[in-house]
Formats: C-alpha cells, structure tokens, sequence
C-alpha cells in the first residue's frame, strides 16, 4: 500500500493529495472487501478550535484513515510547510463527485444526516443527476442522538444491514466524526466519509458561497453574513486558533528558508 504523504496542521496530519487522488482514495477504502469501515474526515478552522477540547474528536482525527484539507486555513498552513497538491478537498465537492463515481462503478451509497427530509430529497436529486446510482440507505438520527448509546448502536446496525459501502456522513463536527469513529467502524467494509453540510446543499436546504467567494478563500465570511446569529461567535471563537496555527506553519517556513 502507497504512503499517502501529509503534513502537520495545528494538532492534525492533514494528506496532501489532488482532488482526484484524494477521490480515488475515498472510492478505494470503499470497495475494499473485508475489514472495518474507514473513516474520512475534513478540516476547517472550526475543526481545529473544536480538537482543543473534544478528546473524541481528537481520537477520531487521529485513528482516520484519510483526512483531507476543507477549509483555506488549512490548505494555506500546509503550503507554508511545502504541500505539492496544496488545495481543498472540501466535502461539499467530494459528494457528488463520488456519487457520480459511485453511479458508474456500482458503490452502493448511503446518506445520514439532515433534517427530515432533507437526505431523502438528495439522494433523489443525486440519483436522477447519476443513472444508476445505488442508493441503500436514506436516514436522519433524532435529535441528541449523540447522547444516546443505544441509539448510537441502532445507527451502526441500520448502516451494517443498508450495505452502503460509501456512508455520507452529515451530522455536523464533532458528532459525525464521534459516530464514524466509535460506532460504525463496525459496520463494514466500506467507509464513513464525515461531509458537514454537503447534503443540505445539494437540495438548497443551505446556499453555499459562490465560486468567487470560495476562489478568494472567503466562503466561511459568506456564511457567517447569511446566518450572523449562529457563525458570527463561531469564528470569534475560531480565529485565534487559525491565527496560531499560521503562526506556526509560517515560522517553520522561514526556518527552513534560512537554514
């Protein structure tokens, strides 16, 4: 098996590949034919302010099989450190790449997160986008599921009975990486691949930024406008985490520049 190379972010090991590489990767953890289930997880600035204080986040970062870079903090702390890809791998992009992917090579996918509804009518939206798409498993987990260690273990089983090989894991951080990590890695084979609001996007249910927005690296600024309430004590709190985390990738550049 290749090493996937990867740079340190913050707390984190974050792999450095392209989108189709990183594509490829997620496709090949799910066909794999015995074994538990992977885990993939993407990093954002609100994920490294989160991994200071939630040890299960922290366990689960650090047991994924694959985690690839979402947010520009990320991505710009990993160039510093000399990235050859360099770029976002966001799992809003991830999702209907894979299920296009899925679609052509028979991966049965599976959809957990969202409101009620809202999975349902994105993977109806992703199947007729996709002929041939093979969807096993459409659920939304009750509300405080994650408090819930019997219903933590019914979630495993629905995904173990499902058969979905590719999960799409839409619970927010950190209770979608808590959930693949700690409960469904006994639900394989395939893998759990932790996508934040992916699904909500995919039926309009959230609007992400427009390319220009995201390009510039200010897709989290388009967000925290939409919904100020909710994101603008979000990212006050964040910041400084990112802050420090430049901080270091761009002192570890300039030691290596002079060296």
């Amino acid at each position: 098996m290749t090493t996937i190379p990867a740079l340190r972010v913050g707390p984190v090991r974050v792999h450095d590949l392209d989108f189709r590489a990183a594509a490829e990767e997620v496709l090949r953890l799910a066909e794999a034919e015995a074994g538990e289930r992977s885990v993939v997880v993407t990093p954002n600035g609100q994920h490294l302010d989160l991994l200071r204080t939630s040890a299960n986040l922290r366990k689960a970062y650090e047991s994924a099989e694959l985690v690839l870079p979402d947010g520009w903090p990320v991505v710009l702390a990993m160039k510093w450190r000399g990235a050859t890809a360099g770029v976002r791998v966001t799992g809003a992009d991830l999702l209907p790449a894979l299920c296009a992917k899925a679609a052509e090579r028979g991966v049965p996918v599976g959809f957990l997160g969202g409101m009620p509804g809202v999975a349902a009518r994105a993977a109806e939206r992703l199947a007729q986008q996709h002929p041939g798409l093979k969807v096993e498993l459409v659920h939304s987990p009750p509300v405080g599921f994650e408090r819930d260690e019997r219903e933590c273990r019914r979630l495993a089983e629905v995904v173990a009975d499902s058969g979905a090989r590719l999960l799409f894991l839409g619970l927010g951080a950190p209770k979608q990486e808590d959930l693949a990590h700690r409960w469904l890695r006994a639900s394989g084979p395939g893998v759990s691949v932790c996508v934040g609001a992916a699904i909500d996007f995919v039926v309009g249910e959230q609007v992400r930024a427009p390319k220009i927005w995201q390009d510039l690296g200010m897709e989290w600024a388009y967000r925290m406008l939409g919904d100020p309430r909710r994101l603008v004590g979000r990212y006050a709190r964040t910041m400084p985490v990112i802050l420090r985390v430049l901080g270091e990738a761009g002192a570890d550049r300039v030691l290596r520049r002079t060296r």
